[in-house]
C-alpha cells in the first residue's frame, strides 16, 4: 500500500543557480522526530534510519511534481538527475531541474513561493512500524520505508482531498484498531497473512478507481 506525505518546507528549500549550469532543486523531503498533524485518530513520527535501507538499495527514485509524473517528473535516481541523503535533520534531495515546461514552470513557482513544500511516497518494510497506543491520538512511529518518490507541492499530501488518499489513510487506521484489539501477541504467519491481505486491499481499490472512470 503506497502512502504519501508532506510537509512544509522552511529556508532550505531553494534553488541553486549557476552560470550556464541547469538549476538544482534543493529540499528536505522528511524530517525526522517530528510529529505529523492529525492524520485521522493518529500522528506519526519518522524515525532515523527509516530511509537507510532503501537508499543502500540504489531505488529507482523519481522527483514529480504533485506526484504526477509523466511530463511533471523534473528528477530520477537512474539517470543521475536526483540525488538522496539523510542527515541529522531528515531525507533530503537535489533535482537536477531540466530545461522542459514543467522544469521552468517549477523553478518559478518556488522561487516566487506558490510551492513551498515538499512529499514523499512510500511503502513500509516488513517491521517497519511501531504504534503508541496510550498516545492520544495514538502514535505511528515510521522505522523502515521503501521510499518510491520525493515531490514538490503546494500542500500535504495527507490533505489532499482525493479519494485515494483518504481511502489509504482509513486502511491504515482500521488496522491498528485491529491490532491494538488483539489479546495476543501476532505470529509470523499472522503477519504474513495480514501482509497479503493488505496488498489485495490495494489492488482492489485500484481496480474499483479504474471502473469509476
Amino acid at each position: 500500500m503506497n502512502e504519501e506525505r508532506g510537509l512544509t518546507l522552511d529556508a532550505r528549500f531553494e534553488i541553486r543557480k549557476s552560470d550556464g549550469k541547469p538549476s538544482v532543486l534543493h529540499g528536505y523531503a522528511a524530517t525526522f522526530n517530528k510529529l505529523s498533524h492529525d492524520l485521522g485518530g493518529f500522528r506519526e513520527i519518522i524515525r532515523p534510519g527509516a530511509f537507510e535501507e532503501t537508499l543502500a538499495s540504489n531505488p529507482d527514485v523519481s522527483c514529480r511534481i504533485q506526484h504526477e509524473g509523466g511530463l511533471t517528473t523534473v528528477g530520477r535516481t537512474t539517470n543521475g538527475t536526483l540525488s538522496l541523503g539523510v542527515d541529522d535533520i531528515g531525507l533530503w534531495y537535489d533535482a537536477t531541474v531540466p530545461d522542459t515546461q514543467a522544469g521552468r514552470d517549477i523553478i518559478e513557482l518556488v522561487s516566487k513561493g506558490y510551492i513551498n513544500k515538499s512529499s514523499f511516497a512510500f511503502t513500509l518494510r516488513e517491521a517497519g512500524e511501531l504504534w503508541n497506543y496510550e498516545a492520544a491520538p495514538w502514535i505511528r512511529e515510521l522505522l523502515s520505508l521503501d521510499l518510491w518518490d520525493v515531490a514538490p507541492v503546494d500542500g500535504p499530501a495527507y490533505e489532499s482531498t482525493s479519494v485515494g488518499v483518504r481511502e489509504q489513510r482509513a486502511i491504515v487506521f482500521e488496522r491498528a484498531t485491529e491490532q491494538r484489539n488483539k489479546p495476543h501477541r501476532q505470529t509470523l504467519r499472522e503477519i504474513r497473512e495480514e501482509i497479503e491481505k493488505e496488498k489485495r486491499d490495494c489492488v482492489q481499490f485500484r481496480i474499483n478507481q479504474n471502473l469509476k472512470h
